[in-house]
């Protein structure tokens, strides 16, 4: 049997015009089928972004933590956050403390933010924790 294609059968494919639009139907699917999982995975790390913005207060509200990296019996505070007063950036510290009667309140303090060179002082200057109580 020779190689050439024309006096092979099976080679060769003829289709007819309805064929023909039928793929193109298919392919258009296709297209639109892709084109949407684009525009969810767009949304998706849109989504995933606006999660990683930083929050911004309000102004005069604050947000209070659990400080994570307090230590038993440590002058820590036993909270932390930020708040803005009056348009200006604050920090708190805040101590749980019990009054004369037994009931646990929070006891804290606002300070200005530090700059990052107080932040992080280089190793000649001794610095210590500006919410710590004596």
């Amino acid at each position: 049997m020779e190689n050439s294609p024309s006096k092979q059968q099976g080679w060769g494919c003829i289709m007819s015009s309805d064929e023909v639009q039928l793929d193109e139907s298919w392919l258009q699917d296709y297209n639109d089928a892709m084109q949407a999982l684009n525009h969810n995975e767009e949304l998706i790390q849109q989504r995933q972004e606006e999660r990683k913005m930083p929050y911004e207060h309000r102004d005069n509200t604050y947000g209070l933590f659990v400080n994570r990296f307090k230590k038993d019996g440590d002058k820590q505070p036993d909270f932390r956050g930020d708040a803005l007063i009056d348009g200006k950036e604050k920090k708190i510290a805040g101590w749980k403390k019990k009054d004369k009667n037994g009931n646990t309140f929070i006891s804290g303090v606002f300070e200005d933010p530090q700059d990052s060179a107080k932040r992080f002082p280089s190793k000649k200057a001794s610095g210590s924790d500006p919410f710590e109580m004596d």
